[in-house]
């Protein structure tokens, strides 16, 4: 798992910076012991871009862990343990050169419910 960064409650991706290597590896985890006292709520999945990046920020009401790997060489996912989505909607059309859209779901509920963000890329990326 990886820890959120930037006061704890924004997660900054710039799909420059993992599309430009294709993570240089297949998953992007660690690991950081935290015990929330209540779940993650996401609030806000925005993004800009121009012709050579996108940036995303995922923002929460509090810092929080995830984990992000390729299942395919077009399809980025960003694993969100202990959260609950309090999105507008739940699909964003990016529609830039990097992404083409993102939809977001809940996995499970209780008391460690997870969110997923699929990330449909334009182009495949390629390991080195």
């Amino acid at each position: 798992m990886m820890r959120s960064k930037h006061f704890g409650k924004v997660l900054n991706l710039t799909l420059l910076m993992l599309l430009g290597c294709g993570l240089c590896r297949p998953s992007l985890h660690a690991e950081i012991p935290v015990t929330p006292s209540a779940p993650v709520v996401l609030q806000e999945l925005s993004f800009s871009s121009d012709a050579t990046q996108t940036k995303i920020a995922i923002r929460a009401n509090q810092a929080f862990d995830y984990t992000s790997y390729y299942p395919n060489p077009r399809l980025f996912i960003l694993d969100i343990p202990g959260a609950q989505p309090h999105l507008d909607k739940n699909f964003v059309d990016f529609k830039t050169t990097q992404v083409d859209f993102a939809s977001v779901s809940q996995i499970g509920e209780g008391p460690r419910p997870m969110v997923r963000i699929e990330f449909n890329l334009v182009s495949a990326v390629h390991s080195p």
